[in-house]
């Protein structure tokens, strides 16, 4: 299978204007990026971000910025599948996609800030618990927007006769990223069963090896190419003249997404 390298930007919109977010995106749309991706945040991440700083609610800031670009592929990085119960989740996603002609990528993980769940009374079960919420989305989402009538009964989701219209553009469904942070094991796993991509959000590269290694284990254990899934990562890119210090440099980016 033919490989190529595509480049996106991750605007994290901390404190941002909704003009200043348009703008970002226009101007990554108009240099021929790939995607442009926005973090799902209800309140700043404890404790590098202030609670109270800025956010717009992320798929009513994706549908605006469907309307306000042409040609480049949006989405979440990544959407906590915790926050929301995967019918809505699942119409929200198809809406946007026929908003946007078809442009819509789904990042969606496990959850990783307990602070924002407890503030909203909502449960942050243990991590395994929480991986099985995200694979239990992620079958019903495909059942609702693949099938007419999706019927489902989890552990802790169901669905019964459930109607999804419009379906979204893509076919057969948009692409869903299974975003991964530091998890080496539970989280691979389900990648390689589930997704169209995986996003390593955090990871330095030996655990961005591991993840990927371990991707390629399930893959093979599945009888599913590996190089159907489509890797990404996410990566500070500094420009310095060379007086910039390096450590110095990467203790600033917590001060930047303040």
């Amino acid at each position: 299978m033919e490989r190529h390298l595509d480049f996106s930007i991750f605007a994290h919109g901390n404190n941002w204007s909704y003009e200043g977010t348009r703008a970002i995106w226009q101007e990554a749309e108009r240099l021929g990026f790939e995607a442009a991706w926005t973090q799902d945040n209800i309140m700043g991440h404890s404790p590098y971000v202030p609670a109270d700083i800025a956010y717009f609610e992320i798929f009513t800031l994706l549908a605006a910025l469907a309307e306000a670009t042409k040609t480049i592929r949006i989405g979440p990085l990544a959407t906590p599948a915790p926050r929301r119960i995967p019918p809505l989740l699942a119409k929200m996603v198809a809406s946007i996609d026929n908003i946007s002609g078809g442009r819509v990528n789904l990042a969606i993980g496990a959850g990783d800030d307990e602070f924002q769940y407890r503030a909203w009374g909502q449960k942050f079960p243990p991590p395994a618990q929480r991986v099985q919420m995200l694979r239990e989305s992620i079958q019903i989402m495909k059942m609702m927007w693949t099938q007419e009538l999706a019927t489902f009964e989890g552990e802790h989701f169901r669905v019964d006769g459930t109607a999804l219209s419009p379906k979204p553009i893509q076919k057969p469904h948009p692409p869903i990223w299974v975003a991964i942070g530091q998890g080496t094991k539970l989280m691979p796993r389900l990648a390689a069963e589930l997704a169209d991509g995986i996003a390593v959000e955090w990871g330095i590269d030996e655990v961005v090896r591991k993840i990927t290694d371990e991707m390629k284990r399930n893959c093979d254990r599945l009888g599913r190419d590996f190089l159907e899934i489509t890797r990404g990562r996410l990566v500070w890119i500094i420009f310095t003249d060379g007086s910039l210090n390096r450590e110095e440099a990467i203790d600033g980016l917590y001060d930047v997404v303040r």
